[in-house]
């Protein structure tokens, strides 16, 4: 298993976001009241598509997605087109070692700053999240992030939050993939869909 780069000339035309939450619910046969469990493994997934595509970039997708073989190599990719509306700045890290869930402490940020807001976008770890909660840093520098999918695997004390074009790992949702191609006189192009879910690592 590999984990491949998304290639920057196949950036999608639509690109919809998809939360996979692990919750059940329970109704009881006798009052309907209900009970949800919810349970680790909560993940991310996108619907990518592209109404058209040139025969070079037809070609790259089919070479790209025939290296991936399936589900056998996955994709490091960011969510084209999102743009953060926090202040962002400084150098933020992670603020301690062995995190996980939905609370991650870090350090780095200029002092004073809304510098994330809910609905934008970091990787921490190598795990894509969505801030749920804005986060303004104190007079040290220092926020707790509130984030989902929630942390799966600690990141290491120190280690860098990706604020700019924050990627995760995915694999085909599909592994049979399909590319059309349109033959219209003097006109040659390609169009296709594919949707991506994001790879749950486990310590």
């Amino acid at each position: 298993m590999s984990t491949y780069t998304w290639p920057t000339t196949l950036t999608p035309m639509e690109m919809t976001w998809r939360y996979k939450a692990m919750n059940k619910v329970f109704r009881s046969p006798l009052n309907g009241h209900l009970q949800v469990a919810s349970r680790p493994g909560s993940s991310l997934a996108f619907d990518m598509s592209w109404a058209f595509l040139t025969l070079q970039q037809r070609a790259e997708m089919m070479g790209f997605i025939a290296k991936l073989n399936g589900q056998e190599h996955w994709i490091q990719i960011p969510y084209y087109g999102h743009v953060n509306q926090g202040a962002l700045g400084g150098t933020p890290v992670v603020n301690g070692a062995g995190q996980v869930g939905a609370s991650i402490a870090t350090s780095g940020w200029p002092n004073n700053t809304l510098v994330l807001k809910r609905g934008d976008v970091v990787s921490i770890g190598g795990e894509m999240k969505f801030i749920t909660d804005d986060a303004t840093s104190g007079v040290s520098g220092l926020a707790t992030l509130s984030i989902r999918p929630a942390q799966r695997i600690a990141p290491s004390n120190g280690s860098a939050i990706v604020v700019t074009d924050a990627t995760g790992v995915f694999m085909l949702e599909d592994p049979n993939t399909q590319i059309e191609t349109n033959s219209l006189p003097r006109i040659r192009s390609g169009r296709a869909s594919i949707a991506i879910t994001e790879v749950v690592s486990q310590p």
